[in-house]
């Protein structure tokens, strides 16, 4: 499949989002415990973690190994949003699994009762199942479950599809 029937939609000042959160996005409660953003260079935008409003439950600590511990300095979401609505808002995101980061952002963005940060997302994982001619779910190739870690092989990733250039 050539990569213009794949995507013609990838821009060149769009960014790469990934999250870690403190559970699925079926859990009403679940939030944004870190954030990041790289743009297609692989120059990281941001790096956050952030401190939740309940504790991190361990079964999610197993998944990405994020403590209570590490995040008790950190800042609270609110006390970031206004620097996180600059970097995203009205921005092409590009994420995989776009609906779990963008359900995650829009609900910790409720739980906070601050407004939801409008952005065009892209589900890179749509993509590389297009890539691939197939539709099941597909895991990120070279996760490491580290919101920055996970950026840098979406852009891997991308790169590898041959959507975005070396640089």
């Amino acid at each position: 499949m050539s990569k213009s029937n794949i995507c013609r939609d990838i821009h060149r000042d769009s960014l790469i989002l990934d999250t870690e959160t403190t559970g699925l996005s079926g859990f009403s409660n679940a939030e944004v415990i870190q954030i990041g953003i790289i743009d297609l260079k692989g120059n990281v935008i941001c790096n956050q973690l952030i401190k939740p409003l309940r504790p991190i439950p361990q079964n999610v600590i197993k998944i990405h190994g994020i403590t209570n511990q590490e995040v008790i300095d950190s800042p609270s979401f609110s006390e970031i949003y206004e620097h996180i609505k600059s970097i995203l808002e009205n921005k092409v995101v590009l994420s995989y699994n776009a609906e779990f980061d963008k359900t995650m952002l829009n609900r910790t963005c409720k739980l906070y009762h601050l407004p939801i940060i409008f952005c065009q997302w892209q589900c890179v994982m749509k993509i590389y199942q297009k890539y691939l001619g197939c539709t099941r779910y597909r895991s990120l190739p070279s996760a490491v479950h580290n919101a920055i870690g996970d950026c840098y092989a979406v852009l891997e990733l991308l790169r590898k599809m041959k959507l975005v250039n070396k640089v």
